[in-house]
């Protein structure tokens, strides 16, 4: 019976142990790496984490109230009036995220399921999407004007009923689709891999327009809130300022090779801030095409969202694991490094968590040029 007891015991306090870890390990860690890391940086005002491999889609309300977010373990809304506070979003396996004007949010599921909830988290609806050949949902976007959504799998452009669910029209083009971007002009634009921008207006879906923006796919599309211009970028990091009336190129402005990973305008279209995957992060300035600022980070860039009054700046960064060299031996060592400890060439692996920043940008003069290299580790 002691032996019994004992063994009950021992099993009991293995999984004491292994909830204790499983909490400081995808709970506690993350959020320690990324208030140490918003520390580091003055003018950096909250860390904020949501999964271990990131967050892969961040967008701010229209009213700037929140700052939504999706990544492989969940969706997340963070209130911006309250601290960035978090409230987690009821889905799991998100693959895209969509806000309305009106402040509804829709999200797609791993299993082409989409839900539609209120700005208060209420579930309003959910209907599936039927998946030719498997093909992916990419993006999808409210459309202004209409109660509908705008949904990409493949090279599918699709409208549903944002109200009923059904289907409204299906949309075939000639190359898969990369990129999608809603106008409050009622103007839908889509990227492509074949580098073409294809502009469907709502009115009359047979009076598109096309535009040959790029020799390479057409990685993300962008509107200004007033719908007058059209950001694309490619796999060249190259950006592309376009006239929706005219469909004529404005300008264009590169400081990176790498892909371009998010697109996104201030309210007023001044200013657009673009990520890169190679760490880099600018936010230009749209009459000029002059880079008001440029962060490069040691790690890729997956998204990143400016608020509506482009005062933040919010940066999603992907985990990083590196080789760490030592010449530490036996008691000299952490715990850490004796955990992941290499005894071949004395280093250990050092696992960096995926974090998310935000960055004050209210000091930045509309005229005014900053440059600057953030090494996080």
């Amino acid at each position: 019976m002691k032996r019994f007891t004992l063994t009950r015991q021992l099993i009991s306090l293995f999984f004491i142990g292994l909830a204790l870890f499983a909490l400081f390990r995808y709970n506690l860690n993350p959020k320690l790496s990324a208030i140490t890391l918003c520390k580091a940086k003055e003018d950096c005002i909250k860390g904020l984490t949501l999964s271990d491999d990131g967050a892969n889609f961040l967008t701010y309300s229209a009213d700037g109230k929140f700052l939504f977010g999706i990544g492989v373990d969940g969706a997340r809304a963070w209130s911006v009036d309250k601290a960035y506070s978090a409230r987690r979003l009821g889905t799991f396996s998100p693959r895209a995220l969509a806000t309305s004007s009106d402040g509804r949010y829709a999200v797609v599921k791993r299993n082409a399921e989409i839900n539609i909830y209120s700005s208060e988290g209420k579930e309003l609806l959910e209907f599936s999407t039927p998946l030719p050949q498997k093909a992916t949902i990419y993006q999808l976007a409210f459309v202004t004007g209409h109660d509908m959504l705008a949904v990409t799998k493949g090279s599918e452009l699709s409208f549903w009923h944002s109200q009923t669910g059904e289907l409204v029209t299906s949309l075939p083009h000639d190359s898969s689709i990369r990129s999608l971007a809603s106008s409050s002009l009622q103007l839908i634009a889509v990227g492509q891999t074949n580098g073409k921008i294809i502009l469907w207006p709502i009115s009359d879906f047979s009076k598109y327009q096309t535009i040959k923006a790029s020799e390479g796919q057409i990685s993300k599309l962008s509107f200004s809130k007033d719908g007058q211009l059209l950001a694309s970028a490619d796999a060249t990091g190259e950006i592309k300022l376009w006239d929706t009336t005219s469909k004529e190129l404005i300008t264009s402005f590169k400081n990176s090779d790498s892909l371009v990973t998010s697109l996104s305008f201030s309210d007023d279209g001044n200013r657009l801030a673009a990520s890169h995957f190679s760490g880099q992060v600018s936010l230009w300035q749209v009459t000029t095409a002059s880079a008001l600022g440029t962060w490069h980070y040691s790690r890729s860039v997956l998204s990143t969202s400016l608020s509506p009054d482009g005062k933040h700046l919010a940066i999603a960064l992907n985990d990083k694991a590196e080789i760490v060299k030592t010449n530490k031996t036996g008691s000299n060592l952490t715990q850490q490094e004796k955990n992941f400890r290499n005894t071949l060439n004395d280093s250990y692996v050092k696992v960096s968590p995926a974090v998310i920043l935000i960055r004050d940008l209210s000091q930045f003069e509309d005229e005014g040029i900053a440059s600057s290299s953030v090494g996080l580790k």
